[in-house]
């Protein structure tokens, strides 16, 4: 049987927890002569894991021998086992090694060959060199833990949002999207703000598995996903009275693409509140024809214009609500004796059509054609041409 590339080495496990004992494990699994250094039972943290797969997994191709470092006989046992060792691997804080006696300029006069690794969470020198590196320490310092903490309140909170009807937001494919929450500004030191989303694929999982997970986009205005950089944020802070301030954080999607359809949630920590959830729906395109409307100049009394709005869709069995304006006035069938508005649907479009009757006077203005927020409408004016009639031109905006 062949030998293994490490077995003519010997090392010395003193590593803890996770870790060191994971990469001594590389280092036995290529043949090396492992032993590992134990605590006396009782005296170690790792007592009641000892039987579990986990530990038993990343100890494996070791041996091991119990040691009380902190009596002399122990340590004079460790440094018989230095002199045969070539490399020795610990986990302590700087300032336990040192207060033990086993530092690398203490085992170097037992064995000059000695390879001395040491693992730490903050390393062997500065300011947080005496720290222990936990996970959960090292979380806690670079706030890992406390946006865990806002997804699991946020997570928590979903039976509130369930009871908040989302607002529907219609986006055009390409066009750039701005949402936006506002309230009460008590103390901008303290205003703490965040940004979540659930995408389409997210919400139908959720329904399935009967769970709720919100993806963390921004945190005041730290964006907090490294993957996309279409999203900004932007801040405001307004003076409505003498006492009362608002703030308002204004989160800009730019060339929205259908996968950026889903749930938007704006949530302020101060005070604990969710302010405001869009759901957000991506179409193609939103229309209006004609372009171009004549009246004849000789027309007197009633004249009817038709106007049709076509939402364009790639997704089939969505409803959409298309609402007609005229001079900044709403229309309907059952509000203007003037409108009718009828709507038809295709497998991909959804077509709402007004016919709109009066006075060629009355029927000069602006009509806009709107899916919130998306709005496409046409200025109407009445203008006598050479053959003495009336043209409306239409200028479409968005």
């Amino acid at each position: 049987m062949l030998s293994q590339p490490l077995s003519s080495y010997k090392v010395l496990d003193l590593s803890r927890v996770r870790a060191g004992p994971t990469a001594v494990r590389q280092l036995s699994d290529w043949g090396a002569q492992v032993i590992k250094i134990e605590m006396p039972k009782n005296n170690s943290d790792d007592d009641d894991k000892i039987d579990t797969s986990d530990y038993q997994n990343i100890q494996r191709n070791k041996r091991s021998i119990a040691i009380n470092l902190k009596h002399d006989d122990g340590i004079r046992i460790l440094k018989q086992l230095v002199s045969t060792t070539d490399v020795l691997i610990e986990s302590f804080r700087p300032d336990v090694k040192h207060r033990l006696g086993i530092d690398y300029e203490t085992l170097r006069q037992v064995n000059p060959r000695l390879i001395y690794a040491s693992i730490s969470g903050f390393g062997q020198t500065g300011p947080y060199q005496k720290r222990p590196g936990y996970d959960q320490i090292i979380q806690g310092d670079d706030e890992t833990a406390y946006l865990q903490h806002l997804s699991d309140c946020y997570n928590r909170d979903i039976a509130a949002t369930s009871r908040i009807q989302p607002k529907r937001v219609t986006a055009e494919y390409g066009s750039d999207l701005s949402l936006s929450c506002t309230f009460p500004e008590e103390d901008s030191d303290k205003t703490i703000v965040q940004w979540l989303y659930q995408n389409s694929t997210d919400y139908h999982s959720n329904h399935r598995s009967n769970k709720i997970y919100w993806r963390p986009l921004f945190l005041n205005s730290q964006l907090l996903t490294s993957i996309e950089t279409r999203y900004s944020i932007q801040q405001k802070s307004q003076q409505t009275n003498d006492t009362s301030v608002t703030y308002s954080t204004i989160l800009t999607l730019a060339k929205v693409t259908e996968s950026d359809e889903g749930l938007y949630m704006c949530k302020s920590l101060s005070p604990k509140l969710i302010q405001m959830t869009y759901q957000v729906r991506v179409i193609q395109s939103l229309d209006i024809t004609p372009k171009q409307i004549i009246i004849p100049a000789d027309e007197l009394g009633q004249y009817s214009i038709r106007l049709n709005c076509i939402l364009t869709d790639n997704h089939t069995g969505r409803r959409h609500e298309i609402h007609w304006w005229h001079n900044n006035k709403r229309l309907g069938t059952n509000s203007n004796r003037h409108a009718r508005i009828t709507k038809n649907s295709t497998q991909h479009s959804f077509i709402s059509t007004l016919f709109y009757t009066g006075e060629p006077a009355n029927i000069a203005g602006s009509y806009i054609c709107e899916s919130d927020p998306l709005r496409k409408s046409v200025s109407v004016h009445l203008e006598a041409n050479k053959s003495s009639g009336i043209i409306l031109n239409f200028n479409k905006n968005k």
